[in-house]
């Protein structure tokens, strides 16, 4: 089974979004700009709700 992991990383400087990345094995899988740490800990909610769903389709479609 995949492993998947979720983090909202600080905007490196002024100026710069927070970063919302999810990570699978040890993989980007996918990156969003966010306002605030609120707004990406909501999003990453939401992302890893849907995760095992998304991880099933995935592996059906390489059958």
């Amino acid at each position: 089974m995949a492993n998947a992991t979720g983090i909202v990383y600080d905007p490196p400087r002024a100026g710069f979004p927070h970063l919302v990345a999810v990570f699978m094995d040890g993989k980007l899988m996918n990156c969003e700009a966010v306002a605030s740490v609120a707004e990406g800990e909501a999003m990453l909610s939401e992302i890893m709700k849907e995760m095992p769903e998304m991880i099933k389709k995935a592996q059906e479609g390489d059958n």
